[in-house]
């Protein structure tokens, strides 16, 4: 299936040097965060960037991969703590249906601007 992460300009080198997505090891429980929705939605996915300066829906990678798995799905099968999820789940406007996950390294298909979807207000 195809599905998308979404960057700033700084990280896109790297992942462009790397050729592939790796894990976050700063996120939860180190995840590659990946979503289904092909425009990004900044509060949707959690991409409002209140701390850092970055554009982070700037640049869209997409991947074609079956390991990821609904966040959801993850987070039942993982037993996420339920703080974790209503912080995560319940942000002002939140899309957690559209949020996949992955604990490996997916190759990346390819990099390209990014379609600007809704804006964080």
């Amino acid at each position: 299936m195809r599905l998308y992460h979404y960057t700033c300009s700084h990280s896109r080198s790297k992942i462009l040097l790397d050729g592939i997505l790796k894990p976050n090891e700063r996120s939860y429980r180190h995840l590659l965060w990946l979503t289904d929705l092909e425009v990004p939605d900044v509060r949707g996915l959690g991409l409002t960037s209140f701390m850092l300066r970055c554009d982070r829906t700037e640049w869209r990678v997409a991947v074609e991969t079956e390991i990821a798995v609904p966040w959801t799905r993850y987070a039942h099968d993982n037993r996420v703590e339920w703080q974790v999820r209503e912080v995560l789940e319940g942000a002002t406007g939140a899309r957690p249906l559209h949020w996949w996950v992955s604990e490996v390294d997916i190759p990346i298909r390819v990099i390209e601007r990014a379609e600007k979807g809704a804006k964080c207000r």
